[in-house]
């Protein structure tokens, strides 16, 4: 059975413990995620290595492209 995800576009914002499980659970149901974090690249070098490492697209440093791009979907972590 196909997921509900399969093909869709998901933006997550908030790059921390519910985010990237919501990043990870998306890309795992067919779907296309693209996360994102006000913090830079730098601070989050581990995080951004294993979630491209897993398929996920990666925004650090702002949230611009979340504004600029269409999704499906946007996931709000709680603590954003």
């Amino acid at each position: 059975m196909e997921s509900f995800l399969a093909g869709k576009r998901v933006a997550v914002v908030g790059m921390a413990r519910s985010g990237i499980g919501a990043a990870k659970l998306v890309h795992r149901l067919g779907g296309r995620a693209l996360i994102s974090d006000v913090k830079s690249n730098q601070d989050l070098d581990l995080i951004v290595t294993d979630l491209t490492r897993a398929g996920v697209e990666i925004e650090t440093g702002g949230h611009k492209r979340i504004g600029q791009e269409e999704f499906d979907f946007v996931i709000l972590s709680p603590g954003v």
